[in-house]
């Protein structure tokens, strides 16, 4: 009897449809990918870095440098509260592949997010105690997650590769990570 591999925990599952969603990113300056559940831990919308739906995007035309930054695209975070319509976000979830920025934490907020976790960090020196200190007043996670993203394509992969997955009977697949040699010194 084959052994049914173990499906995606919810935070995984976040995690990797947050990377996923970044493979759509046209502003390659920062690939960022972002993924927006409800408190039901149902997917309500994805986002990426890019210019508005119907603008030039940066990968078409360039980037639109001002002050070191693109003016051109538009935050992960920002293009899924968009995508997200009217849906309700209160007290949901959101993944991010990079911590959220000054800009775009507030927008979080605004939406009623409780639950903000990412996969590194991102200029966070400059306002982590302001946001650890806002995510306490109002009762919100915010929570850097160590997972390996190689580790989760090859969960993703395995699972796959069991009773009824889209994988099934083809030969065992690895994701293989190239490690540098090590240098004697």
């Amino acid at each position: 009897m084959i052994e049914n591999p173990p499906r995606l925990e919810f935070l995984e599952y976040g995690a990797l449809t947050a990377v996923t969603s970044s493979c759509r990113v046209t502003c390659r300056r920062r690939i960022v990918g972002c993924a927006f559940f409800n408190k039901h831990k149902v997917v309500v919308s994805t986002g990426y870095n890019g210019a508005p739906a119907g603008a030039p995007q940066c990968d078409q035309i360039g980037h639109l440098m001002v002050n070191g930054h693109c003016e051109r695209s538009t935050h992960a975070e920002r293009n899924g509260v968009v995508f997200a319509g009217d849906r309700d976000l209160v007290d949901g979830y959101i993944f991010v592949t990079s911590r959220p920025c000054q800009d775009c934490f507030p927008l979080l907020i605004e939406m009623k997010i409780k639950y903000v976790y990412y996969l590194e960090e991102y200029r966070s020196e400059e306002f982590d105690a302001e946001q650890r200190k806002i995510c306490k007043e109002r009762g919100m996670i915010l929570e850097k997650l160590s997972y390996n993203v190689v580790e989760l394509f090859q969960k993703a992969l395995d699972f796959h590769q069991g009773p009824g997955g889209l994988l099934i009977g083809k030969n065992k697949l690895r994701i293989i990570e190239d490690i540098p040699e090590m240098m004697d010194h």
